[in-house]
């Protein structure tokens, strides 16, 4: 078995990956529908949306397999961060790189691969979105494409995370990840942060997803601005007050609060 060569880039590749902040995170929406679009798109039983650490392979996102992470040495996605282009393997047990790997000779017993590399910002490749088959297969150009266009949605989000990830590390939030508002949202992550609020996605019990502006402490003594603030946060509310009368319009799962 072929054991995956390390990148040339790898400490910067390694650093990309730190500045997303996105490892040992919890599952999200989005990145299990990516996934699950990609192995509807291909046909394919098996799909991750996958992260390359210094020696395992973390899954973000997975459809039909269980396990939470695997080595590196015998993931065929630490191939795939080697390159800049898709790394397809039409039948692993007959590819001398992985013919031996346990992944092939034992269960799950996989025989093709699709994986297409993840890019950030300088072009290394932290992670793939990639798709595996139990029979050994091919792609057509069409779910090729379509997979590539998944792929480079997904790191468009995480070059957004490490730029916000960069503000956030310059500003004091009034709140982090876990923080419960009004008893009723718990907050799941900082969105964006402006010249005086902070916005953050957060989520009812009952799985409704909502945004919250904050103001930021430096300004909660400006009175004019605090009122100006409680304004708008009437205004808002009286908009989603009376947009649920509309003839059941307004019954969305996300709002603003």
């Amino acid at each position: 078995m072929d054991e995956p060569k390390i990148p040339d880039d790898e400490i910067a590749r390694r650093a990309a990956l730190d500045a997303c902040g996105i490892l040992d995170t919890a599952p999200e929406q989005s990145f299990d529908d990516l996934a699950q679009v990609a192995s509807e798109v291909c046909d394919a039983p098996v799909a991750f949306v996958t992260f390359v650490d210094r020696d395992r392979q973390w899954f973000k996102a997975r459809v039909n397999f269980d396990a939470q992470e695997m080595p590196r040495r015998i993931s065929f996605c630490g191939h795939a961060i080697n390159h800049r282009e898709p790394m397809v393997v039409g039948d692993l047990h007959n590819d001398p790189r992985f013919a031996d790997n346990p992944l092939v000779t034992d269960d799950p017993r996989f025989r093709f691969y699709a994986g297409v590399p993840l890019l950030v910002d300088d072009g290394s490749a932290i992670g793939t979105l990639c798709v595996l088959d139990y029979r050994a297969r091919e792609l057509s150009a069409r779910q090729l494409k379509s997979l590539q266009s998944l792929a480079n949605q997904i790191s468009r989000e995480l070059r957004l995370r490490g730029q916000l990830a960069r503000v956030t590390a310059t500003t004091d939030l009034p709140l982090v990840e876990g923080d419960v508002v009004g008893s009723a949202y718990r907050i799941v992550r900082h969105i964006g942060t402006g010249g005086a609020g902070a916005v953050f996605e957060g989520q009812s019990r009952d799985g409704v997803r909502v945004a919250i502006k904050v103001l930021l402490p430096e300004w909660a003594a400006d009175t004019q601005l605090l009122e100006r603030f409680v304004r708008e946060a009437r205004v808002r509310g009286g908009r989603r007050g009376r947009s649920s009368h509309r003839g059941g319009q307004g019954t969305g799962r996300q709002k603003s609060v």
